[in-house]
């Protein structure tokens, strides 16, 4: 069973305790901050949390550290780049487009890598 199937056979069985998980996540910035603080937790998800999971999700670790480990370091080598790129470019619009793109495929090719593995030793 690949990676695919195995999401979609988790959202199938679990499809309502993942929306209440959501719920509860975007009540609060939702009640405190309006539609400003769903689109800011909803750029947090994206800008800092995925790409690092995408990487890090080829590590032989648990979930748990997965999540823990691809939040903190997004947080950090996100920033760390990002203001590395705009001593370069000037822009720190266009340096978040970049560093986004740049971390985004650094994790699409580590998961192509480790599937092409997988069928390799299948």
């Amino acid at each position: 069973m690949n990676l695919t199937e195995r999401i979609t056979l988790f959202v199938k069985n679990n499809y309502k305790m993942i929306g209440l998980v959501f719920a509860v996540l975007f009540l609060p910035f939702f009640v405190f901050f309006g539609v400003t603080g769903i689109r800011t937790f909803i750029g947090i998800i994206f800008l800092f949390f995925l790409p690092l999971f995408l990487i890090i999700y080829s590590l032989s670790l648990d979930l748990d550290e997965k999540v823990f480990f691809s939040l903190f370091l997004g947080l950090i080598i996100f920033s760390q780049l990002l203001w590395y790129v705009d001593r370069i470019i000037h822009n720190i619009y266009w340096s978040s487009i970049i560093m986004g793109l740049l971390l985004y495929g650094v994790g699409i090719y580590l998961s192509v890598v480790r599937v092409r593995k997988r069928i390799e030793n299948s």
